[in-house]
């Protein structure tokens, strides 16, 4: 009962303190606005210890980041041909035992479930393909822009 109190307090607190801090920039973008002939320039400014640190220690995640989702890419793609490999073996047909997809919450044919794992794995490769793309995207930008 008391977590809840406190849980409840805190959650009002948080939304005042939004809404404070929300009214403050819309003041300032007004602000901007009446000495700008109608246009906003203001923007939301950085904290002093986010306008001090430079982007090297984001950089240095984003690379670990990276380095991590290519093992990650790796380890799939061995699965992936592991996979493939399995379904040229002659026995692969003959899977017709029934056994339970707790995805589908039913029962399924083995063949039928090894499929089913396969195309979520294809689905989960090109997501994990796209984020790898857009993590060396976004640091080949930020080392850009520290030029």
């Amino acid at each position: 009962m008391l977590g809840s109190v406190h849980t409840k307090t805190w959650l009002e607190a948080s939304s005042c303190d939004w809404m404070i801090a929300d009214s403050k920039k819309r003041i300032e973008q007004l602000r901007s606005a009446a000495t700008n002939s109608g246009k906003v320039s203001w923007r939301a400014g950085c904290s002093d210890l986010a306008a001090k640190t430079s982007p090297n220690h984001a950089l240095k995640i984003l690379r670990l980041n990276a380095q991590g989702m290519k093992q990650r890419q790796e380890q799939l793609e061995q699965i992936r041909q592991s996979m493939a490999l399995s379904m040229v073996d002659p026995d692969f047909d003959q899977g017709d035992q029934q056994v339970f997809d707790p995805i589908q919450n039913k029962m399924v044919s083995e063949k039928e479930l090894f499929m089913n794992a396969k195309n979520k794995l294809e689905e989960l490769l090109k997501a994990t393909n796209v984020y790898q793309e857009t993590v060396e995207q976004v640091i080949a930008d930020g080392e850009k822009r520290q030029k």
